[in-house]
């Protein structure tokens, strides 16, 4: 992916794109949220891609939002062929 997002900003962008209600999802710290997760997680990561890019090129790799989009794309049509 070529974006940064929040677990939070994630789940928003989900509601978003599947037309949910994106009011049902409620914002916490980070202490609480990895409260309940059973492996610890930095509070801050993502994974360099410049190395890829450099090899393979710009324009592969999507943003986050365009990834969700391609996957509900996926989705929608696998309803359509049944």
């Amino acid at each position: 992916a070529t974006t940064y997002s929040s677990p939070c900003d994630f789940m928003k962008q989900i509601a978003r794109i599947f037309n949910l209600n994106g009011n049902l999802i409620e914002e916490t710290t980070f202490d609480q949220f990895s409260k309940t997760r059973v492996a610890k997680r930095p509070q801050n990561s993502w994974l360099d891609t410049s190395k890829f890019r450099a090899e393979f090129g710009e324009g592969i790799l999507h943003s986050i939002e365009d990834e969700i989009e391609l996957f509900k794309q996926q989705i929608d049509t696998g309803r359509n062929r049944h």
